[in-house]
């Protein structure tokens, strides 16, 4: 194992002893602290590609299956600097209990990592929008898909205040409907966020700062979609990395919607739209009142209406 560059702690963590035993055999037998020899078997070529790349002291010795410390001793004797400065810290690893919303607004914060996955959805919609074989609806989806890696944050539910008179249901016409359509979609996005797929952020973590590398990720963009926002990463990430069970989760959403507006527009008594009215600008004669006329001919008195919206709570 010392052979392979691992530490003395990597060794105990494996060998499910303790640190100093370890320390204790390595004496015994007269190994170094050090990986002698280590340093000639390295793939020289590769680490300088991959630091040339923008990959950090940690990705690098990840991918090519050594320890950090011995890729630090290898990019020293080169004469290399690191890519990440001293004291610079990165978004680290991705979190696995906590829900996939606030994970990935952390790791978005991170400039060079946001670079690379905004690049990838970029990558996508190009691919997506050059592609013949493709409806109108699918690549209006595709850009949902691409608008969601970017984040879609969860909708406040609307608190519309109460009208002064209310129209009969038996008048309700399209105009109507397409109201109360807007305002169950946007309550519907109270619970419900747009975020990247784990797989992207976790990609996305490995080539940090290396936005040449981010047409390789567009492909993991197409996991990305619509979210609960208490869902965690491990709940995620056991479903195959992609945002729940449904492959394509935007268009099981956009079906629902559909599928409410088709049943309002139906139960519509009156099958068209409110009129515009033509707005004449003349004085009025009238005087000035301290209510709104109905449509009885009386006033709603001011403080009587302030009394009613306070009575409901607004």
């Amino acid at each position: 194992m010392k052979l392979q560059g691992l530490s003395d702690s990597q060794i105990a963590k494996k060998l499910g002893v303790a640190r100093n035993t370890v320390a204790k055999w390595r004496k015994i037998c007269n190994i170094g602290s050090a990986p002698r020899g280590k340093s000639s078997t390295v793939d020289v070529d590769l680490l300088v590609r991959l630091h040339e790349k923008g990959y950090t002291d940690g990705a690098i010795a990840e991918m090519m299956g050594i320890s950090r410390t011995l890729v630090v001793k290898v990019r020293k004797t080169l004469g290399l600097r690191p890519n990440r400065r001293k004291g610079e810290r990165g978004p680290g690893r991705l979190r696995e209990n906590v829900p996939l919303y606030q994970e990935a607004r952390r790791i978005l914060n991170d400039p060079l990592t946001a670079r690379i996955i905004y690049a990838a959805a970029r990558e996508y919609l190009k691919r997506v929008r050059n592609d013949e074989n493709l409806t109108e609806e699918e690549k209006q989806r595709a850009e949902t898909i691409a608008w969601a890696t970017t984040i879609i944050h969860p909708g406040n539910i609307l608190h519309p205040s109460p009208p002064a008179y209310t129209s009969p249901a038996e008048k309700t016409n399209m105009t109507h409907i397409e109201y109360a359509l807007k305002l169950e979609h946007r309550n519907d996005f109270a619970g419900v966020c747009g975020a990247p797929s784990p797989v992207l952020l976790e990609a996305a973590l490995q080539i940090r700062g290396t936005e040449e590398e981010a047409a390789a990720l567009a492909e993991y963009v197409q996991y990305s979609g619509y979210v609960n926002t208490h869902k965690t990463v491990a709940e995620i990430m056991a479903e195959t990395h992609r945002l729940n069970k449904r492959p394509e989760d935007i268009a099981y959403w956009h079906g629902v919607w559909d599928e409410q507006d088709m049943k309002a527009r139906e139960w519509a008594p009156v099958k068209e739209g409110r009129r515009i009215r033509r707005c004449v600008y003349r004085i009025s004669e009238k005087r000035i009142t301290n209510g709104k006329k109905g449509k009885g001919g009386g006033y709603q008195n001011t403080e009587a209406r302030r009394a009613y919206l306070g009575a409901m709570g607004y």
